[in-house]
């Protein structure tokens, strides 16, 4: 979390971060946490939080894709986007 806290990412999955919210400040009215969000650009967002139980890191990866075709092939798009960002998220927290 540190290194995270201190060297964001500048882009994930080929998405600008757009903004980092440390929750640890609380944010937009919720109450305190260890975790950070970011904000990435087309509305896709990263939340990093360790467990509470496990010495291990939480991240909750969310894209919005429009339907334009068909539910099937904005979910491959999401599928796809899901993957890179989750692969940057990786190699950015030094992770094997």
């Amino acid at each position: 979390m540190a290194r995270l806290r201190t060297s964001p990412p500048s882009a994930l999955g080929g998405h600008a971060v757009t903004a980092v919210d440390d929750l640890s400040l609380g944010a937009t009215g919720l109450p305190p946490t260890e975790g950070l969000r970011l904000r990435l650009t087309e509305d896709a967002r990263v939340v990093v939080r360790p467990s509470g139980t496990e010495p291990k890191l939480k991240s909750y990866i969310e894209v919005i894709i429009p339907v334009a075709d068909t539910p099937a092939t904005a979910r491959a798009s999401a599928a796809h986007a899901l993957a890179a960002i989750r692969a940057d998220l990786t190699t950015a927290l030094a992770l094997p």
